[in-house]
């Protein structure tokens, strides 16, 4: 009796797998799981992530990697979609990445448009088995279809549905169920209002953030292992070690008020174990001087003030890896130091299509806030974009504290002391090696003054210094 049952089951495993072939509209989600494959290709994405796919839940949670952060996550969500578009479509968007655990979030549409909750377990079922062909004993994770005041009419029918998916996954090897209906209810058990957007379907910040804590628990967590390729520790004493440093010179962008010296100590200089970029007010010849000029950075004879840019371009760059600088912030109205990236291509081909990496930046009229900033060339518009997120750091000036970059062929990641708090898909600066991002930077250490950005100068606080401890990057 057993056989004859489990034989019949199999039957209608292959025949419902077949029909799904059949009868799929094939061209309904072709564009984007197109986008997918060449995203995917040119990218040459690590194997290993936490793989999410399903509707637009997943979907629109486009800064999933902010989330978290110890992890390695991707996001495969198509919106509006089903359990048979899903399963139609799965041998071309998750085997090749090689996930470690594939979450699922499905279900939501298929009863909202009407199927019945056994038939929807049903096609949990048959994706579940087409994994299990496709990438033998990788582990996935069912999501709960989520309560939303949108479909609360359909509550009973949700509840039923994850009863009997959390049911199935309960014995069937290597499959998780993750409930993420009960935590998004109050205490009367009605569902939580202000989690979502205008539509009272889709999620925002705050409902996101119940789904980290409740999801989080399921993530493998990858342990990333960095090897130390290049460094300056300042364990001496003089000027920057010129196989690794070189300067800007003159009056360089954004009207700032600072000369940037070359090789002089009283701006740039290395004692105690310290790199120490100094600002000072002071009168200093502008070689760029040009009488008669228009152009802000020829028309005065002597600069107001001095301070120095050290770079390592045409001596070291990098793409890809980790930047570690551990750094003590100057104080007061018109200071701005940072620690960005440029890319090496500038001088081909201009600036932003080179692409610009903020790893820090702070200006001094915000005084508790630290700045990552993105800056590149769209490639459909030509214009500039610029992508900039804030963290607040108490006192920046008052010690030392670690700005770090993670960068790999597919995101950038921007941190203030371990915090997380800027990621970019690089994809959107271009595809492949047409990306900013995709190709190598050099990075600068500087303290500007005033210009665009660093505002009024208070000449009273001088001399200022911009302290680095040291410069660490790994692969």
């Amino acid at each position: 009796m057993m056989i004859k049952k489990l034989v019949l089951f199999i039957f209608f495993i292959c025949f419902s797998l077949r029909s799904i072939a059949i009868d799929y509209d094939t061209t309904k989600y072709e564009s984007t799981i197109r986008n997918f494959e060449v995203k995917d290709k040119l990218n040459k994405l690590k194997a290993g992530a936490n793989l999410f796919v399903g509707s637009s839940t997943i979907t629109k949670w486009q800064d999933m990697a902010a989330y978290f952060p110890e992890t390695y996550v991707l996001n495969r969500g198509f919106g509006g979609s089903q359990f048979v578009d899903l399963s139609y479509y799965a041998q071309r968007i998750i085997p090749h990445l090689k996930p470690s655990k594939i979450f699922i979030y499905e279900g939501d549409n298929d009863i909202a448009s009407g199927k019945k909750v056994e038939d929807v377990l049903n096609q949990a079922r048959l994706l579940r088995i087409k994994i299990s062909r496709m990438l033998p004993g990788t582990p996935v994770v069912f999501i709960s279809v989520k309560p939303s005041p949108s479909r609360w009419h359909l509550r009973d029918k949700y509840v039923q549905y994850n009863k009997l998916l959390a049911a199935y996954a309960g014995k069937t090897k290597k499959t998780e169920f993750a409930d993420l209906w009960t935590v998004m209810l109050d205490k009367d058990e009605k569902v939580l209002k202000n989690i979502f957007l205008n539509d009272s379907l889709h999620m925002n910040a705050e409902g996101y953030i119940i789904w980290q804590k409740a999801l989080a628990p399921y993530l493998k967590k990858v342990q990333q292992k960095w090897k130390l390729v290049w460094k300056d520790e300042f364990k001496y004493t003089g000027l920057p070690d010129e196989s690794k440093w070189s300067y800007e010179e003159g009056l360089v962008r954004n009207k700032e008020s600072q000369y940037y010296t070359k090789a002089r100590k009283e701006n740039a200089y290395v004692k105690n174990g310290f790199l120490t970029i100094t600002a000072r007010k002071e009168k200093y010849k502008n070689d760029a001087y040009k009488p008669g000029t228009d152009n802000w950075k020829s028309q005065d004879s002597l600069a107001a003030y001095t301070s120095a840019a050290l770079i390592t371009k045409d001596k070291h760059s990098w793409m890809y890896g980790k930047i570690e600088v551990r750094a003590k912030l100057p104080k007061g109205m018109g200071v701005w130091p940072a620690i960005w990236m440029l890319g090496t291509n500038i001088d081909q081909v201009g600036w932003p299509a080179c692409g610009e990496i903020d790893i820090m930046e702070y200006v001094g009229f915000e005084p508790e806030n630290i700045h990552a900033t993105l800056h590149f060339k769209d490639p459909l518009t030509g214009k500039r974009v610029r992508d900039g997120k804030r963290t607040q750091l108490k006192e920046p000036f008052a010690g030392f504290h670690n700005y770090i970059l993670e960068w790999d062929s597919w995101q950038i990641k921007i941190f203030c002391d371990n915090k997380l708090y800027q990621v970019v898909d690089i994809d959107r600066a271009g595809k492949g090696t047409d990306s900013s991002f995709r190709n190598p930077q050099y990075l600068l250490l500087n303290l500007a003054l005033g210009g665009s950005w660093g505002g009024k100068i208070d000449e009273n606080i001088f001399p200022q210094e911009f302290v680095i401890d040291y410069v660490r990057v790994f692969k």
